[in-house]
């Protein structure tokens, strides 16, 4: 049973998602165990180096701050978007620096 959560994302450090991809960093802020579903805060710099792409569940992007680029879409600060799973999307972008927060209702990979 999930329990309430409550977490400064100030406090904690940006991890790099995978050293063979540049300008893509995370802060895990739950993860279910059981199920897979994950949240994610994310920093995507101007050097980012994520293509194409699929996952086994559905991927929601909300962006925070900055400017992220999302294939031929442009998501700025308040914008949502989604990602069914199974859907191929990407590459991700930013011309400045974006924080997106992404959620995931089952594993990511």
């Amino acid at each position: 049973m999930a329990q309430e959560t409550c977490i400064d994302p100030e406090r904690l450090e940006w991890q790099e998602f995978d050293p063979n991809i540049k300008g893509f960093f995370i802060k895990v802020l739950h993860k279910d165990e059981k199920t897979g579903a994950i949240t994610i805060l994310s920093k995507i710099t101007p050097d980012c180096g994520i293509g194409l792409h699929t996952h086994p569940s559905d991927e929601e992007f909300y962006v925070v701050s900055g400017t992220f680029q999302l294939g031929k879409h442009t998501l700025t600060p308040g914008m949502y978007y989604l990602v069914p799973r199974n859907t191929e999307h990407g590459p991700y972008g930013s011309p400045d620096e974006a924080i997106v927060l992404l959620t995931y209702n089952g594993p990511p990979s």
